[in-house]
């Protein structure tokens, strides 16, 4: 697939009418269990293929020990990651690429427009019907694209939306291991690992 991705790196430029050719693709994605142990993370897509060491991880900040709200989650995402507050950070990408729907497409919009970051293109995939891969949507902000599931460019863009979401995941999973192997429960004796996970979850 590798050596055809200049020519559907070309084809996303025509069929979505962007301003810039994609060289650099930011993905990004939000995972946690029940609300808790919310992370946002952002994968990159250079040179033809994903560069694992610019990779991140955001931490959700929230007051509360739960946070349901995916919207509020990607909009804190995006507003730490175009802060300029790390030299990293000044990098741009040609195109950032959500994983969610019209609504969080918006909110990204949004932010970008409130920094002044006019010249990054946006798009986003949501799961189709009853989630099934083959009807996922791809959105604009100004049109919902069905490209055919037999397209090399569909294909694409689920590969990117699934990296980001294994990246999440497994973020989410460390990130939960770390804080199972140090808690409260630890100071109570007769509690075995089964028994503190069990807890935690709950």
């Amino acid at each position: 697939l590798k050596d055809t991705q200049p020519e559907i790196l070309k084809n996303l430029h025509t069929k979505f009418k962007l301003k810039n050719f994609p060289f650099k693709i930011e993905v990004y994605d939000n995972s946690h269990l029940s609300g808790t142990d919310a992370i946002g993370a952002m994968i990159v897509y250079q040179n033809f293929e994903f560069s694992k060491n610019h990779y991140k991880m955001f931490n959700a900040k929230s007051k509360s020990d739960r946070i349901f709200d995916d919207y509020k989650m990607m909009a804190e995402m995006i507003e730490r990651r175009f802060n300029f507050s790390k030299e990293w950070k000044k990098e741009l990408p040609n195109l950032i690429m959500i994983d969610g729907g019209k609504g969080q497409l918006n909110i990204v919009s949004k932010i970008l427009t409130e920094k002044k970051l006019h010249n990054i293109d946006l798009l986003s995939i949501s799961k189709g019907k009853n989630r099934k891969s083959s009807e996922d949507k791809i959105h604009s902000i100004t049109q919902n694209i069905n490209l055919n599931n037999n397209e090399k460019e569909f294909y694409f863009i689920q590969k990117l939306r699934d990296e980001a979401h294994r990246f999440a995941v497994s973020s989410h999973k460390i990130k939960r291991s770390k804080k199972m192997k140090n808690s409260t429960f630890d100071q109570i004796s007769g509690i075995g690992k089964k028994t503190k996970y069990n807890l935690l979850n709950y």
